[in-house]
């Protein structure tokens, strides 16, 4: 935060001409919301993708056993679940254009340590994420 800060205040400033997040056009979004066209052009991806896939499933599953320690609760692990879970939310990431989905382990840790019994504590998150983008948006326009 203090660099992206710090990198932030440098460019505003001094005057440096950088690329800013601001700069990119709204009609962007449009490009998200495209199904995408399957080619034999992507075919070398498939072993990167199968890498991120093989790393973000080890990295959720080591997260919700992790958590699942923190908090014992009436409902059982079950790894099963938690990877059918994270390949459908992929699949729909990947279908509107977004990044590949992945267990968070800092706010998973934060509701359990917390005392978080319901989903409500991740819907509040969300919430909070969106209306700080929503009323920050200004400031992240500057960020190189």
């Amino acid at each position: 935060i203090l660099s992206g800060g710090a990198a932030t205040a440098a460019t505003t400033f001094l005057g440096v001409p950088v690329p800013l997040v601001g700069d990119i056009p709204i009609t962007a979004l449009n490009e998200l919301l495209k199904v995408p066209t399957l080619s034999t052009d992507l075919l070398p991806l498939l072993s990167t993708a199968g890498l991120v896939y093989g790393l973000a499933s080890v990295e959720a599953l080591l997260s919700a056993a992790a958590v699942d320690k923190m908090k014992k609760t009436q409902f059982a692990y079950d790894p099963g679940q938690e990877l059918i879970g994270q390949g459908l939310a992929n699949v729909t990431s990947g279908f509107v254009g977004g990044p590949p989905v992945s267990c968070a382990i800092a706010r998973s840790g934060l509701n359990a340590g917390s005392g978080a019994e319901t989903r409500a504590a991740a819907v509040l998150q969300g919430g909070l994420l969106l209306g700080g983008v929503a009323t920050l948006g200004p400031v992240l326009e500057l960020v190189p």
